[in-house]
């Protein structure tokens, strides 16, 4: 199978596995919203907050090492996971110790015992690492997807039974343990790698020499992206926290499935193609089309809709949480785009580069957050997604530097999936304002998803035909041959 089959399988795959178990996750988030209070949310939002921050402290980032690296041996996989098997033991010792102290930090008594209990993620994590890496150096996404599929249906049925029965805060506790557990199972039955004890230092360095900086970007990224939760929980407190929480989580699941594919896909085909950069760009900018086919018009579809969307979903209760969507979407975009722009990154090896420039995002975003939160989560919000747009440009630079992308060719690449989306947007909006919504306020979301659709896919047959092409070469990779679309 060559490289190009075996990135539209990947594609395939990791998109079904995102779409699938977002969608999991998603439909488990709005029946637990209904049955949790927002407070509920908020303080597993902070402890989440904690597990996070540490964790970035057990990854030394190996597991991607394995991915870039041209050779390995048997004793890089080997050294590789049991540094990381170590690590995530001595994190979880730790967390639990200092589990109490975290808590007075919150001045929640309730978040030493959560904290604790998910402190068991440490060593689950650690015992996952080189295994996903390899089965994504070889493309293996099959794999991948139905360990997380798998996962997720399990853990989102433990999480609404504990819910059910009324366990509160413990159900959505559970529910990511059940998740992790039964992932990490099924990784170490499908795989047939298995670790050995030969391992040495010199191997550990010719690892770990890519791996820092990913490690420090990973730290700084941190900071970048929970630091906004952190200030919030702090300063105004859970129920503020599990608004912001409702509509951040559903940006970032967006983020991770319309970005992520892309990413666990993209980087190990990338980082074959390290020596030709020629092939590694006609790659940046074919993949570039199809990732802005999709995300455009998710956006600003989720933009479109929001009034109409939250409280459908989540209730009436998390209508506070409209504005921070409709504000967040625009984050959103930018994130998802922008995963490509650090596969392409650490692809090529500058592992470096990208540290700096995570750092500058994560100093600036503290900054923006610590400034804004006078004015709430809306201030947040907006500071957010303004330093987003800040470094946009600074991004664009670096890819012109180092990969030698030509800026003009890409941003004419997504112009016709941008410009298609807005003017679906406008649709949607006037359909809104002249002929309204009906009594039935699930048809009416319906309809809304059904016009804007229907005209942003009109329009990209008609302004960009090749991008509908490559869509239906993706599909045609995987499907059986008489079932292919055809011209």
């Amino acid at each position: 199978m060559s490289l190009k089959q075996k990135v539209y399988k990947g594609f395939v795959w990791t998109g079904l596995q995102g779409a699938s178990s977002q969608l999991i996750s998603f439909v488990v988030f709005l029946v637990l919203a209904r049955l949790l209070e927002p407070e509920s949310f908020g303080l597993v939002a902070m402890a989440t907050v904690v597990i996070a921050f540490l964790k970035v402290f057990s990854y030394f980032g190996l597991g991607t090492a394995v991915i870039q690296r041209k050779t390995l041996e048997a004793e890089h996989l080997n050294t590789a996971f049991w540094v990381d098997v170590i690590a995530g033991f001595v994190m979880m010792l730790a967390t639990i110790l200092l589990a109490g102290w975290f808590s007075e930090i919150y001045g929640e008594a309730r978040l030493e015992p959560i904290i604790q209990c998910l402190s068991l993620l440490f060593i689950m994590t650690a015992l996952s690492q080189i295994q996903v890496s390899l089965l994504r150096r070889n493309l293996e996404f099959k794999t991948l997807a139905l360990r997380t599929l798998v996962g997720e249906v399990t853990g989102g049925a433990v999480g609404v039974a504990l819910a059910f029965s009324g366990y509160g805060v413990w159900s959505l506790v559970f529910r990511q343990l059940t998740t992790s557990l039964i992932g990490l199972t099924i990784l170490w039955v499908m795989s047939d790698w298995r670790p050995g004890l030969g391992s040495s230092f010199k191997h550990f360095k010719d690892l770990f020499s890519f791996s820092i900086n990913m490690m420090g970007a990973n730290i700084v990224d941190f900071f970048s992206r929970r630091s906004d939760s952190f200030l919030i929980g702090y300063f105004l407190g859970p129920v503020a926290l599990g608004y912001y929480t409702v509509a951040y989580r559903l940006i970032h699941l967006l983020v991770e499935f319309l970005g992520g594919t892309v990413n666990k896909v993209v980087w190990p085909a990338f980082a074959k193609l390290q020596d030709d950069l020629a092939k590694l760009k006609t790659k940046f900018y074919s993949t570039s089309n199809l990732h802005g086919f999709i995300v455009f018009p998710v956006y600003l579809g989720i933009l479109s809709i929001s009034v109409e969307l939250v409280p459908l979903m989540f209730g009436s209760q998390w209508q506070e949480s409209v504005p921070i969507l409709q504000i967040l979407v625009f984050i959103g975009i930018i994130s998802s785009i922008s995963k490509l722009y650090d596969t392409v990154f650490v692809s090529l090896g500058r592992s470096g580069i990208w540290l700096c420039l995570k750092a500058a995002i994560a100093v600036t975003n503290v900054v923006a957050f610590l400034i804004a939160i006078q004015w709430g989560i809306i201030g947040v919000a907006i500071a957010y997604t303004v330093v987003g747009y800040l470094y946009f440009p600074i991004y664009l630079y670096l890819l012109r530097r180092i990969a030698g992308i030509n800026i003009l060719r890409y941003l004419q690449g997504l112009s016709a999936s941008f410009f298609s989306s807005l003017v679906m947007l406008g649709v949607v909006f006037g359909f809104k304002h002249f002929i309204g919504s009906f009594d039935n306020h699930h048809l009416t979301l319906l309809t809304f998803i059904a016009t804007g659709g229907l005209t942003y896919l009109l329009l990209m047959v008609i302004v960009s035909p090749e991008t509908i092409k490559q869509l239906r070469e993706v599909l045609n990779s995987v499907l059986p041959k008489r079932t292919r679309i055809s011209e």
